[in-house]
Parts: C-alpha cells; sequence; structure tokens
C-alpha cells in the first residue's frame, strides 16, 4: 500500500493495483484500525476483483458487508462492484454512506465534494478496474494551481480547504517558532550566549 497525507491532513492509502478477498479484508481491516485513532472519517473506494469466476458475485457482497460492519464509508466503483454495494447495504441499509458509482469521473466527482480534512480514504482493486486515475486525482490537489490550469468546480473546493490546512499549519509553525526563541532568550541557561553590555 502507499500512504500519502495531503496537506488537509487526508491520509490517501492506495492500492489499487492488486485486489482479491484475502488483501482486501487485510487492507479494510488496517482501514478501519488506522480509522479509529483519527477524528476524521475512513472512506473505503473499491472496485472489482477480477478472475473469481462464479464466485465473483459472493465473494463482492462479503466485501462490502466487511466495510459497512466496520463503519466504513462505501464508494463501489463500476458494474463488477455493484455486489460490495449490495453487500453494504445488506448490513446497514440504503444510505448516503453507502455508494454505487458507474466510473472513475463520477468517483473523484463524490470525493472532491465529499471529503474533508482530516478524513482516511483507502482507493482499492484489481488493477484492470483502473483506480489508480482516483487515487492520483487525490493526491494532488493543488496541482491545477500551481500549473497555471483552471480546475474543475469541484476540485476548487478541496483545493480551499487545501490551502487553508497549509495556512494553519504555517501558523502554528510560526507561533511555535516565536515561542521557542522566547523560551531560549528567557532561560537562565542560556544568558552566556547572550552578549554582555558595557
Amino acid at each position: 500500500m502507499e500512504h500519502q497525507v495531503r496537506p488537509d491532513g487526508v491520509i490517501v492509502v492506495n492500492d489499487a493495483y492488486n485486489a482479491n478477498p484475502d488483501s482486501m479484508r487485510s487492507a479494510l481491516e488496517t482501514i478501519a484500525t488506522m480509522a479509529a485513532a483519527r477524528p476524521g472519517r475512513a472512506v473505503a473506494v473499491l472496485g472489482e476483483m477480477l478472475e473469481l469466476g462464479d464466485a465473483a458475485r459472493t465473494e463482492h457482497e462479503a466485501v462490502g458487508r466487511l466495510a459497512a460492519e466496520a463503519g466504513l464509508t462505501v464508494i463501489a466503483v463500476g458494474d463488477g462492484a455493484r455486489g460490495i454495494h449490495d453487500g453494504a447495504v445488506a448490513i446497514r441499509g440504503e444510505s448516503d454512506t453507502i455508494r454505487a458509482v458507474e466510473g472513475h469521473d463520477d468517483a473523484i466527482a463524490w470525493l472532491d465534494a465529499h471529503l474533508q480534512p482530516g478524513d482516511l480514504v483507502l482507493v482499492k482493486a484489481s488493477r484492470a478496474a483502473g483506480l489508480e486515475r482516483v487515487a492520483a486525482s487525490l493526491v494532488a490537489p493543488l496541482t491545477s494551481y500551481c500549473m497555471g490550469r483552471r480546475p474543475r468546480p469541484g476540485r476548487r473546493r478541496r483545493d480551499r480547504r487545501a490551502m487553508r490546512g497549509i495556512l494553519l499549519a504555517a501558523g502554528f509553525g510560526l507561533l511555535g517558532t516565536l515561542l521557542g526563541t522566547r523560551v531560549a532568550i528567557n532561560d537562565p541557561r542560556r544568558q552566556e550566549l547572550r552578549p554582555a553590555h558595557p
């Protein structure tokens, strides 16, 4: 898994290159454990697991049930992942936190509109599902501004949240520096480093 932290505190866990029932269960359990120690929500963006044969429907539903039981927000991407959505609904019922979307662009649009600072996002599917596009869109929230391109409306909201996070972090950093300087000046142990006045 690749872990990246955005300026607004969103953690993106990109595991969009391989997926089978065992690795899905392991990833969901890992995300649930990480989320328990964080204030934000945990979002699982899940695509199809390929080469499961006749067990495909059953295995996808089992993944959806596990994600729902773990309290994750579930975004199932593509027709092949419909079973994930249905399995999650079987546990928690129809909900705004359980969504089935048709493709990558729909998933990106939902995330642009709903992610909040501090959220944790898992992106996982078989490589052929192409969910690395979704992960790539998540880990570059400021790229459009830095490159001088006009961002999509949904991305503008996300970029503003990221910029607020950067400014807040910078402010705390400056405050910490000033306080550290004040403490150092007033520390008797540091007096010998100050020049003596004639």
